[in-house]
């Protein structure tokens, strides 16, 4: 292999490893140990493996010639620097916040190897990735990965709401499985969009994956992913019919007969899942589904009012020196950055949702990515955030370099 080629594997292989590593890995290492979860194996030596390719890639395309940042991406790399600072203003020069350092460096780790790294290789080496190769080693991953989760996840039986022992795989949490159900519905369909498989086994293989993944998202007892199905389809929807506006009315229709769908889905789901369909029910009955999160939002609102412009602190924290996110990529926003972090984020969801739109109007090789995003886009509407989910950044980073790499093809030709 000359430099080029191996260039090439390692840019490649950067990409499969940051959509699909991380869920392949825990479910290998879960179907021959028996456990992964919390296993240095998986939490250290998976992470230290990432961060030695990425490292590669970095070193290997630092000089290499490629387009022009888009405006979005740099606004993105500007806030990652701003959330950045108030880390480090908040866990190591603020006396009033104490974070125990396990947690500390956890939060560290993910925004600097798991975020600002990978970001930075993606912008430096999309000349020398292969989009198609690594879609297609994307699919094999997560079709694994998949097959493994529904075999061993056998907690979905359960209506216990005592600890919310939600059903998860080994080595991922309950809605880690189920945005991997998800992700694997969002693959297979793309991958049957596309059409490039013309082999019957091949269309039925993925059927499979994607009845799988719907299993498995359901099973899994989080709602986010629920939620980022609807999104996701949604989006796709307006996005590919001729006249998006019409579908407003349909959407109007959908909130005024609300309740009359939500019991039909909900006896839909009680056949596949009764732990989720009992965690929308208990939810319901108690005033509402994201009533134990209120804390949260309202915490997250306080400290905004009382540093609205630059924002307070980065996280919520908790007595035992604890901390937790807002459970809202805005909420969680203006609470560390305020009206500038605020207006920056706006601007960036804004702007990706305008190149998604249009891509996903105009071309197939990268609507994975187009409907990835929208995932994690719903999925930090509800949970998580923004440091601990670096494939809403990554996604981002690979649609406009991935653009601006096409127009320049363009304009040469």
């Amino acid at each position: 292999m000359n430099n080029s080629s191996i260039n090439r594997f390692l840019s490649t292989l950067n990409v499969v490893l940051l959509f699909a590593g991380y869920q392949f890995f825990s479910g290998m290492v879960s179907l021959f140990l028996g456990t992964a979860d919390e296993s240095p194996l998986v939490n250290v030596g998976y992470r230290g493996f990432y961060a030695i390719v990425c490292l590669l890639v970095i070193a290997s395309n630092y000089k290499s010639k490629r387009p022009r940042n888009r405006l979005i991406v740099s606004v993105l790399f500007f806030f990652w620097f701003l959330l950045l600072l108030r880390f480090i203003s908040d866990m190591y020069f603020n006396p009033s916040v104490s974070v125990l350092p396990a947690i500390r460096n956890r939060t560290l780790l993910y925004m600097v190897v798991l975020g600002l790294m990978p970001m930075a290789s993606i912008v430096l080496s999309i000349k020398s990735i292969d989009f198609d190769l690594a879609f297609k080693w994307i699919t094999i991953l997560i079709s694994v990965a998949i097959v493994i989760v529904f075999f061993q996840n056998f907690n979905y039986e359960s209506e216990e709401i005592e600890g919310m022992s939600r059903a998860s795989s080994e080595g991922l949490s309950s809605i880690g499985t189920g945005q991997l159900g998800l992700t694997a519905i969002v693959v297979s369909f793309c991958n049957l969009i596309r059409g490039t498989e013309k082999r019957v086994i091949w269309k039925l293989t993925f059927w499979l994956v994607l009845l799988l993944g719907i299993i498995v998202m359901l099973r899994s007892g989080s709602r986010g992913p629920f939620l980022g199905f609807v999104g996701v389809g949604f989006v796709w929807v307006i996005s590919k019919t001729q006249k998006p506006l019409i579908w407003l009315p349909i959407l109007l229709l959908c909130v005024v007969f609300y309740n009359q769908i939500f019991d039909f889905v909900l006896n839909v789901i009680s056949y596949i899942a009764p732990n989720l369909s009992y965690r929308f029910t208990y939810k319901a009955e108690i005033g509402g589904q994201f009533d134990n999160r209120l804390y949260h939002y309202l915490s997250a609102i306080e400290a905004f009012r009382d540093s609205p412009i630059i924002g307070k602190q980065f996280a919520i924290y908790l007595p035992g020196n604890e901390m937790i996110y807002a459970h809202n990529i805005f909420l969680d926003t203006i609470m560390q950055l305020g009206i500038i972090g605020g207006l920056l984020m706006l601007t960036i969801i804004i702007g990706t949702l305008k190149l998604v739109y249009q891509l996903i109007r105009q071309v197939k090789s990268v609507l994975w990515i187009c409907l990835l995003f929208v995932q994690q886009l719903f999925l930090l509407m509800v949970s998580s955030s923004l440091y601990y989910t670096p494939i809403f950044s990554l996604c981002i980073v690979l649609l406009f370099q991935w653009d601006s790499l096409r127009r320049s093809s363009n304009s040469l030709n």
